[in-house]
């Protein structure tokens, strides 16, 4: 008897190998896709490698004296490092290098109190945000009752300063029509300039404002929680890497369930953002 046809003249056991050959095709690919994730290269190496600034507390510092990073983010890359029983090695960047560096693969992953936002993550992937934050002011403990608004601050013989080609240097600026702007390049020294009376006003993150209020007993946040400007913070890794960013974000969650990023919040800042 005549072996009975497909509509494409082949047997159908010859379409039931192809369709096996098919599925075990696809299964080695994504078996291949998963070794060439960044996750799995990490845990073979046995090091991961984190680009942070070195100039942003809270977040990222770079001690002089002891020459060791520290910092929310820095204590939470050692946890990360920890988990994946991999070594942590800090690489620095400037931030304006930032995104070259890190298409560049010097490090595998961004972090130090990283603002997310559409424009970069057009380029690059994020994890999900860790922190909500804005601008405030930080002025001299007496000057908060001058300060209260933008329009107070936005007055003839204010002094205002910004760090120096930052994100708030370009998003202020051009709002800035009265009062006298000044700049500087070196963000960790901005705060002193405040305290010290070169400057009147330093409107920047209101986490960065809390710190050094916390720190400067001179110093104080004005409205830290009715912020100017309203973004998120997050880690950045590069695209096209969903099983690395899939489990970023698992252990991310796992970090605020068991109350490590509470903890680190109220020890740097003396409160939680939230």
């Amino acid at each position: 008897m005549e072996k009975k046809r497909t509509p494409y003249g082949g047997s159908r056991l010859f379409i039931l190998s192809l369709s096996a050959f098919i599925f075990f095709l696809l299964l080695s690919i994504t078996s291949a896709s998963a070794q060439e994730s960044r996750l799995h290269q990490i845990i073979q190496k046995k090091e991961i490698r984190v680009g942070t600034s070195g100039d942003y507390p809270p977040f990222s510092y770079l001690n002089p004296q002891t020459n060791q990073y520290e910092g929310m983010d820095i204590t939470l890359a050692h946890k990360l490092g920890g988990l994946l029983e991999a070594k942590v090695t800090f690489v620095r960047f400037k931030w304006p290098e930032l995104n070259a560096d890190l298409i560049a693969d010097k490090f595998d992953i961004a972090m130090g109190g990283i603002g997310r936002n559409v424009a970069r993550g057009k380029i690059f992937a994020y994890s999900n945000s860790y922190m909500t934050f804005g601008t405030c002011p930080l002025v001299r403990k007496g000057d908060e009752g001058k300060y209260p608004d933008f329009a107070a601050i936005d007055k003839p013989g204010v002094k205002v300063i910004l760090n120096q080609g930052g994100i708030n240097d370009r998003y202020f600026t051009p709002l800035l029509k009265q009062a006298t702007i000044l700049r500087h390049n070196k963000n960790e020294e901005i705060a002193l300039k405040v305290k010290d009376g070169a400057a009147d006003v330093w409107i920047t993150d209101n986490v960065e404002a809390l710190y050094y209020a916390q720190k400067f007993p001179e110093l104080v946040a004005v409205n830290p929680q009715k912020t100017f400007t309203v973004g998120t913070k997050g880690y950045m890794i590069r695209q096209g890497d969903q099983i690395f960013l899939n489990w970023l974000n698992l252990w991310l969650e796992q970090m605020f369930i068991q109350g490590e990023v509470q903890k680190l919040e109220q020890q740097w800042l003396g409160t939680i953002m939230r």
